[in-house]
């Protein structure tokens, strides 16, 4: 996650999607932001949505009117505004920056799980999603992905599991699948949602 991402129209989506499973489950969630450096690229800017009302505030009109703050140009785009605007009540949150060095990451996510433990439901949300083979641990830009050993770690630990994961530009239903199935695999998680759009990972 970048702060410059902060509230487009995928946030949108991930909130909406978060505060349906909190309020179902009566869950206490927990976000690992694994927030990165702004890049100054042009990404994040996916905000039209923010104007258009009648196409998107009947999803979820409070999550809606709260994240329309950012029209307000005086206003920065924070991860933090998470916490302050209450878009997921009750949850808590892991916002310090993640480097890209193996030292850093292991003390990032050793805070991370102390400060999270307590929070059944755990969320990370990484740049571009779960690890790839040309990126290893330390590599640079490897702050970008959360690792496998990370997500064993944290499912070990007793958390369900929900993972931001971009899509690659391959057909997107045999790439949830394939996904799907490797969670099963390296957790041996009893539930894998597996609906395009949708991956959890739930405890016993």
């Amino acid at each position: 996650m970048k702060n410059q991402y902060f509230g487009d129209v995928n946030d949108y989506r991930k909130y909406g999607l978060l505060r349906c499973l909190a309020e179902a489950t009566s869950l206490s969630l927990g976000v690992c932001w694994l927030l990165t450096e702004p890049d100054g690229g042009p990404h994040g800017e996916f905000r039209r949505y923010l104007g258009e009302p009648r196409s998107w505030r009947h999803y979820d009109p409070d999550l809606y009117d709260r994240l329309r703050l950012l029209l307000d140009p005086e206003i920065g785009r924070d991860v933090r505004h998470a916490d302050t605007w209450s878009l997921l009540p009750g949850a808590r949150y892991y916002a310090p920056i993640l480097h890209d060095s193996t030292a850093a990451r292991s003390a990032y996510f050793a805070g991370a799980f102390q400060t999270l433990a307590e929070c059944p439901l755990l969320f990370f949300d990484p740049d571009t999603g779960i690890e790839v083979r040309s990126t290893p641990i330390g590599r640079r830009d490897s702050s970008k992905y959360v690792y496998w050993r990370e997500i064993k770690d944290a499912y070990a630990r007793g958390h369900s599991l929900i993972v931001y994961q971009h899509f690659k530009r391959v057909e997107r239903e045999s790439f949830v699948r394939g996904l799907a199935a490797d969670c099963v695999r390296r957790l041996g998680a009893p539930l894998v949602d597996d609906r395009i759009d949708l991956g959890v990972v739930e405890r016993d």
